[in-house]
C-alpha cells in the first residue's frame, strides 16, 4: 500500500490514487508528521499544547472542563479576570518571565485600535543592554524580536513569508510565540507558522528585568533595534506563559499605569441576562449563568425548562414526511455562523434510509452543509465548511435500523469532528484548511428536508422513519412535540 501511517487510499479516475491522512500525518503518502494541534482540537477557545509522540493538552478557560475543554461548568466566575483597556501610553508590569533560558512559549488574545504598539517586552538589564525578547506590532504585522546575547533575530509576520493578512482593527487575534535555545515561532490565528533562529552559538535567554505587557514605562531604555517603542491602543482578553493561564492580569502584576476594563465586543453591555457573566473567547462569548437560569444568555428559568420538557413525555413519531424546521432564535441557538457544534439525537428505526438532521447554504453540494443520516443502516456525519472537493462522512462502527434506542453525538470544533454513537469510541475527522467556520441559512431541519440540493448521498433525500425522543443542539433541547400527536411508545 502507498499510503502510509494508517492512511486510507483512495483511487481516482486517472488510475491513479490519493491519500487521505489521519489527523496527525500530510504529504502525498501521508508520510510527514503534523503538529497534533494544527487541527484545532480544544473548545471553548481553549489552548492547545503539543505534546510528545503527537499527542497535545486543552488549557481549558473558565466555564470548561474535560480532555476537550467541551464540557460546560459552573465554576470561573468572578476568578476569570476582565478584558483590560490600554490607551498607547499605558503597562501592566509582572515578575521577569520565569524558566525562560532554554524555552518559552506564549499566548495573548488582544484587539488593535492602531496599526503599531508594544505587546510584550522583557529585558536583561535597567539600561536596556543585553539579552531581551519583545513582541511588537509595526504597521499592523506582527514582529518577535530576540536577543540571547549574539545579535538579533526578528520574525516578521509578513506577506513576504506567505501571511495573507495583517491585523484587523478592531478585531480579536490569538497571537503565540514559542522559542527553545536559538529557534523561534511565531502564529498568529492559528495561520502559518513563521519560523526564524538567532545568529550565533548563544542559546539561553537571560532575563533580569521585570516583564512588560502593552507598553513600557516613560523612563525605561528599549532596546535600540526595536522599531516600535510606543504602548498598545487596544485591548488585551488572555495571557498564556507556558501553559499557565493568567486569569487575573490585574491582581498578578506589580505595577501598572492607565489600565482600564474594557468594555466592547464581544461582551457588548447585556448580553447576558439575568446577572450572568459573559466570558469572551476572541470574537465569541459564551454566557456563565447564575443558579437558577440557563440558555446561551442566560435567559431561560429552570421552571420553564421543566414546563417545556414536560410537554416532551413521548417520543415523536416521524413517518418521512412529518419535517420540522427550528430557526436561531429558538431558544438560543447559533445556527448562521458556527465554530462549535454539539448535538445530540436520541432515535430508533427499523429503516436503512433517512435524513436526521440537515442545515445548509447554497444551491449546490460545494456549498456549506452539516447531515446527520442514517445510510444503508448506518449513522453517517457529513459537513463541509466551503472546502470540500468531495463530500467529508464518518459513518458509524455498527448498524443501528434494529429498532432498539440509539444515541448520537456529534461533537465539532472548527475542521474537527467526532462522531460517537452508544459511547462507542468517537471516530473522527478534519475538514480542509481555509476554513473554520459552518455558515448555514440559520433554519435547522429535523426528520428530513425539502431543501438538499443535488449530488449528495441518497439516504439525505429519503425523510427519517422512525422514533426521536429528544435533540439537543449546544445544549439547548427541542421541542419536537410542537403541533404534533402522533408518538411512539417510549419503549
Amino acid at each position: 500500500m502507498p499510503c502510509l501511517n494508517g492512511a486510507s487510499c483512495i483511487v481516482t479516475d486517472d488510475l491513479g490514487y490519493s491519500c487521505k491522512c489521519p489527523l496527525s500525518f500530510t504529504g502525498r503518502h501521508c508520510e510527514i508528521q503534523l503538529d497534533p494541534c494544527a487541527s484545532e482540537p480544544c473548545s471553548y477557545g481553549a489552548t492547545c499544547m503539543s505534546l510528545p509522540e503527537s499527542k497535545f493538552s486543552c488549557s481549558c478557560p473558565p466555564g470548561s472542563a474535560g480532555e476537550l475543554c467541551e464540557l460546560e461548568t459552573s465554576e470561573g466566575g468572578d476568578e476569570s479576570g476582565i478584558t483590560l483597556d490600554f490607551k498607547g501610553d499605558s503597562y501592566l508590569e509582572f515578575p521577569t518571565l520565569p524558566n525562560a533560558a532554554h524555552s518559552l512559549r506564549i499566548e495573548i488574545w488582544f484587539m488593535t485600535r492602531s496599526l503599531n504598539g508594544l505587546l510584550l517586552y522583557n529585558g536583561q538589564k535597567p539600561n536596556g543592554v543585553g539579552d531581551f525578547i519583545a513582541l511588537t506590532l509595526l504597521n499592523g504585522f506582527l514582529h518577535l524580536t530576540y536577543n540571547l546575547g549574539s545579535g538579533t533575530a526578528t520574525i516578521a509576520h509578513l506577506e513576504v513569508l506567505r501571511c495573507l493578512e495583517p491585523v484587523r482593527i478592531g478585531a480579536w487575534h490569538s497571537v503565540k510565540i514559542s522559542r527553545i535555545k536559538n529557534r523561534a515561532m511565531l502564529q498568529m490565528d492559528n495561520g502559518e507558522v513563521v519560523r526564524g533562529q538567532s545568529k550565533g552559538t548563544l542559546l539561553e535567554l537571560n532575563l533580569g528585568q521585570p516583564l512588560y505587557i502593552g507598553g513600557v514605562p516613560e523612563f525605561l531604555p528599549l532596546k535600540y533595534s526595536l522599531v516600535v517603542q510606543v504602548g498598545l491602543d487596544g485591548a488585551i482578553q488572555r495571557i498564556i506563559v507556558n501553559d499557565e493561564v493568567w486569569d487575573d492580569m490585574l491582581s498578578f502584576s506589580t505595577d501598572q499605569r492607565n489600565i482600564e476594563p474594557y468594555h466592547g465586543p464581544p461582551c457588548t453591555l447585556g448580553i447576558c441576562k439575568n446577572n450572568g457573566r459573559c466570558i469572551p473567547i476572541l470574537e465569541d462569548y459564551r454566557c456563565q449563568c447564575v443558579d437558577g437560569f440557563s440558555g446561551k444568555w442566560c435567559n431561560q428559568t429552570e421552571e420553564a425548562l421543566e414546563m417545556s420538557d414536560n410537554v416532551i413525555n413521548q417520543p415523536v413519531k416521524f413517518d418521512g414526511s412529518n419535517f420540522m424546521q427550528f430557526s436561531e432564535g429558538s431558544r438560543g441557538m447559533r445556527l448562521k455562523k458556527a465554530k462549535e457544534n454539539y448535538i445530540t439525537i436520541t432515535f430508533r428505526t427499523i429503516h436503512e434510509y433517512g435524513l436526521l438532521l440537515w442545515m445548509n447554504k447554497g444551491p449546490n453540494v460545494r456549498g456549506d452543509y452539516i447531515a446527520i443520516a442514517i445510510d444503508k443502516g448506518y449513522v453517517t456525519l457529513s459537513f463541509n465548511l466551503g472546502k470540500e472537493t468531495v463530500p467529508l462522512i464518518l459513518k458509524s462502527l455498527f448498524k443501528v435500523n434494529d429498532n432498539n434506542w440509539h444515541t448520537i453525538i456529534v461533537k465539532r470544533n472548527k475542521r474537527l469532528a467526532h462522531l460517537i454513537v452508544d459511547n462507542t469510541p468517537s471516530i473522527t475527522a478534519t475538514s480542509e484548511p481555509g476554513a473554520t467556520e459552518l455558515n448555514t441559512d440559520g433554519i435547522l431541519w429535523i426528520g428530513g428536508s425539502t431543501d438538499v440540493p443535488s449530488g449528495f448521498p441518497e439516504a439525505y433525500y429519503h425523510g427519517f422513519r422512525g422514533c426521536i425522543s429528544s435533540i439537543t443542539i449546544d445544549s439547548e433541547s427541542l421541542n419536537l412535540s410542537r403541533g404534533y400527536s402522533d408518538y411512539c411508545q417510549p419503549s
